[in-house]
């Protein structure tokens, strides 16, 4: 399992857990259901650049390797 706290320049309370593929996401009870679709937009978004990148550098890898 993997645990990852939303990096800011506060500390905002907020845990995220990425597990079985999927995540469970724990906040403060006062997030309005914007803030919480917002923060849940962010973590998507940071996700799918992360992939991108980690399919590019295996993608070099492969590339390395055939010659």
């Amino acid at each position: 399992m993997l645990v990852c706290f939303i990096p800011g320049p506060q500390k905002t309370g907020v845990l995220v857990e990425f597990s079985n593929l999927a995540f469970h996401f724990i906040a403060p009870g006062d997030l309005s259901d914007e803030e919480f679709d917002d923060v849940l937009q962010f973590l998507h978004e940071r996700i799918q650049k992360h992939e991108k990148s980690e399919i590019q550098l295996l993608r070099y890898l492969n590339e390395s390797l055939k010659r």
